[in-house]
C-alpha cells in the first residue's frame, strides 16, 4: 500500500504531504455531543464506537509503547469503494476528492500521554481513523539518538551512524494502519446516540 504522508508528521511537524487538500469546515450550527477519548495500542484503536453523532470531538490516549497518532478522513458521499480500495489508490483518492481530511493535522501522542487537542467531526457520513506512524517509533529512542525531526527535508548527514541507521529502518517499516491500526466508523445526525464498540477481531490462531 502507498504511504499517503511523509514521516515528518510522526514527530510533530504537522505537515501533510497533501497540504493543499481542503479540510472539512465546522458547521456554524452549535452541535453539542459528548467527547470521545480513543485509546491507541499496538496496533489498534480502542474505545472508538462504530458511530458517533455530528459535533463529537475526538481525543487520543496512547496506551501503547510506541508513538501513535489518529488522523481522521471523511469518505465522500458518492464513493462506493471500500477503504482498502481507496488506500490502494494512494494520493489519487485524496486528489480526486474521494476522501477529505477532517483536520489539518493528526493528533500525535507519546506513550502514556493524552492529546491536548481534539478533532471535531462536523459532518455526517463514512469516516476512517488511521495511524500512519511507522512501526518501531519509540520516543526514548528518538531522544537518545538526538533525532528531533523526521521530516522529508531532514539532513541525516549530521546524525550519528546509529541514528542514520534508525531513520533508514523507519523509512522501510510498515505503517501502523497496515498492522491493524485503522477503523471505519460513521458520523450520524447531531443528537443521535453513540453506537456500540466494534466486535472484537477473532483470533485466527484460536
Amino acid at each position: 500500500m502507498t504511504k499517503m504522508r511523509t514521516l515528518g508528521v510522526v514527530v510533530g511537524t504537522a505537515a501533510l504531504a497533501l497540504a493543499a487538500v481542503p479540510v472539512l469546515a465546522q458547521d456554524d450550527a452549535e452541535m453539542m455531543a459528548e467527547p470521545i477519548e480513543v485509546g491507541g495500542v499496538e496496533y489498534a484503536f480502542t474505545e472508538l464506537p462504530t458511530s458517533v453523532p455530528a459535533g463529537t470531538e475526538v481525543t487520543l490516549r496512547n496506551d501503547g509503547a510506541e508513538v501513535h497518532e489518529i488522523f481522521i478522513m471523511r469518505v465522500a458521499d458518492d464513493v462506493t469503494e471500500s477503504f482498502e480500495e481507496l488506500m490502494a489508490m494512494g494520493e489519487e483518492a485524496m486528489a480526486a476528492g474521494k476522501v477529505v481530511p477532517v483536520s489539518e493535522a493528526p493528533l500525535i501522542v507519546m506513550p502514556g500521554e493524552t492529546s491536548e487537542g481534539s478533532i471535531a467531526l462536523p459532518q455526517e457520513g463514512r469516516h476512517v481513523a488511521i495511524c500512519f506512524v511507522p512501526q518501531g517509533v519509540i520516543a526514548e529512542d528518538l531522544a537518545a539518538l538526538g533525532i528531533t525531526d523526521l521530516g522529508p527535508e531532514m539532513d541525516v548527514s549530521g546524525l550519528s551512524p546509529e541514528a542514520q541507521e534508525y531513520v533508514a529502518a523507519l523509512d522501510e517499516a510498515a505503517p501502523h494502519f497496515v498492522l491493524g491500526m485503522v477503523q471505519e466508523f460513521t458520523v450520524t445526525a447531531a443528537g443521535t446516540e453513540v453506537g456500540p464498540l466494534p466486535e472484537p477481531m477473532e483470533d485466527e490462531a484460536a
